[in-house]
């Protein structure tokens, strides 16, 4: 209650106070406006404005700066006494925020001196009893109770430093316990992973050996079909590819051999058979792996065939040609160069090479058909009698061979197969020419042209022996065939 009646008496006195400056203020600001009416009016002031008492201006002046100096000094020791009122109050309110914090800091020292150990807590009992108390400590009774517990700083320290190392190494332990469980948990998650990885790997793994084996059926199939049309009727062939599921590059071939399945084609098969068997092969798999646009070259693909294999790998070559782009073949054959000069093998843009230097390189040119040699020959101005007539009689021979081998014409058996063109002429008997024709067939397959071909040869070998007088032998009366005759010869053929 008594309290209550002195913060009363404060506010009253503050009032009072106020009320007080404020009337001081008033007063000043009328002295202000009298002295600036004194200075601006020029007539004679003989009497007070205020009160009417006579006075003189002078003397009305020197009183309003008499009492405005005494206002000023007044006004300005009440403001330096308000603002130290002010700074006292702000100097109390962090006395006040120092003593909570001070409070709290003891409470908190006091609180965990409680749960330190009795060794610890030993030296600082005066001083604990000290902060405990919320009132009637005085500084200088705490700061003694400080001074006596001081020695015990060191033994504190040290035991702080010592449960420094101990949180340091829990905090160590703790990281690493967090680092082992995010490593243990990302490892199960990729064993999950690495489960389920493994399982789509299996199944890869099956479907891509299950393509690769269809694939290589496929192929096999393939591979058997072309060398059976190189070899037929021979007990070989039926090659088989192989993949181990075990293994990474596990392919593997076998074929038959006489009796023998499943045999290794390079330990049984010639030189000549396995030539031709890498040849089934790369065809098979060029046929298979592209969409029918394939640029495909064979380099010298035959060394060791003799002239039947010759001509039936020649004629699959060309009747698989169709499945590829382009087809670009080098050789060191001599026969099959001359075959397809010939016009025998297959239809081809012919470049021959022939030697090369260091300041050249390698010289080539095109070598023509030997048809079209036949024709430039006879459209010559000068008729070259000889080149025409032999070269028109090989064509002939070379046709005519074709047909008596083609049809299985009789001809007399010599220790060399080598028959003239008469021989040949005459194996091919009347019902055999009356057969004998050509066909021409359209975009759908209908028979658009045919020519029978007994008119044609017969015309061909009618003018036989010219070639004989002309082209092939030194004959005296050669010289009484005319040049029509020669022309008529390469007409015919």
């Amino acid at each position: 209650m008594t309290q209550d009646r002195v913060e009363q008496a404060k506010t009253q006195m503050q009032q009072a106070r106020e009320r007080e400056m404020g009337d001081s203020n008033e007063l000043l600001a009328v002295l202000e406006e009298a002295r600036h009416y004194f200075a601006e009016d020029s007539t004679d002031i003989d009497a007070c404005p205020v009160c009417g008492r006579p006075e003189r201006r002078d003397r009305l002046v020197q009183r309003v700066d008499q009492e405005l100096q005494r206002l000023s000094a007044l006004k300005q020791v009440r403001d330096e006494w308000a603002e130290s009122v002010k700074a006292v109050e702000r100097a109390e309110g962090v006395l006040d925020e120092a003593r909570r914090h001070l409070r709290g800091c003891a409470e908190h020292f006091v609180d965990a001196l409680n749960r330190s150990p009795a060794s610890v807590a030993a030296g600082f009992g005066e001083l604990a009893d000290l902060l405990a108390k919320a009132q009637g400590t005085t500084v200088r009774h705490v700061a003694s109770a400080i001074d006596t517990a001081m020695p015990y700083r060191v033994t504190l320290t040290a035991l702080i430093d010592e449960d420094q190392k101990t949180i340091n190494q829990l905090s160590a332990i703790k990281t690493y316990v967090q680092t082992l469980t995010t490593s243990d948990r990302a490892m199960r998650e990729l064993q999950r992973l690495a489960i389920r990885m493994t399982r789509i790997l299996e199944v890869v793994e099956d479907e891509r050996k299950r393509f690769v084996s269809e694939l290589m059926d496929r192929i096999a199939q393939s591979v058997d079909e072309l060398y059976g049309r190189m070899h037929p009727n021979e007990s070989l062939g039926r090659p088989r590819f192989h993949v181990k599921a075990q293994a990474a590059g596990s392919l593997e071939m076998k074929a038959n051999f006489g009796n023998k399945a499943d045999v290794p084609p390079t330990a049984y098969y010639s030189e000549a058979h396995l030539d031709t068997l890498g040849l089934c092969v790369y065809l098979a798999l060029a046929k298979h792996s592209t969409g029918g646009n394939a640029l495909l070259v064979l380099d010298d693909v035959l060394t060791s065939v003799d002239d039947v294999h010759l001509d039936r790998i020649i004629d699959l070559i060309v009747e698989e040609s169709v499945h590829f782009g382009q087809l670009i073949i080098t050789t060191h054959s001599r026969a099959w160069f001359d075959r397809v000069r010939m016009a025998k093998a297959m239809s081809a843009d012919l470049i021959e090479l022939y030697g090369w230097d260091m300041q050249n390189g390698i010289r080539h040119s095109r070598s023509p058909l030997m048809v079209d040699e036949l024709r430039v020959a006879v459209a010559a101005p000068r008729l070259d009698r000889q080149a025409v007539a032999s070269k028109a009689g090989v064509l002939l021979e070379q046709l005519l061979d074709g047909l008596t081998l083609q049809y299985g014409c009789k001809l007399a058996r010599k220790r060399d197969p080598a028959y003239t063109l008469n021989e040949l002429a005459n194996a091919l008997d009347g019902k055999l020419l009356k057969l004998l024709k050509t066909e021409q067939t359209d975009s759908v397959g209908c028979v658009s042209q045919s020519t029978e071909l007994k008119p044609l040869i017969e015309a061909a070998t009618e003018f036989s022996w010219v070639r004989n007088q002309v082209g092939a032998h030194f004959n005296a009366n050669a010289a009484g065939i005319a040049d029509n005759m020669v022309r008529e010869l390469d007409s015919a053929c």
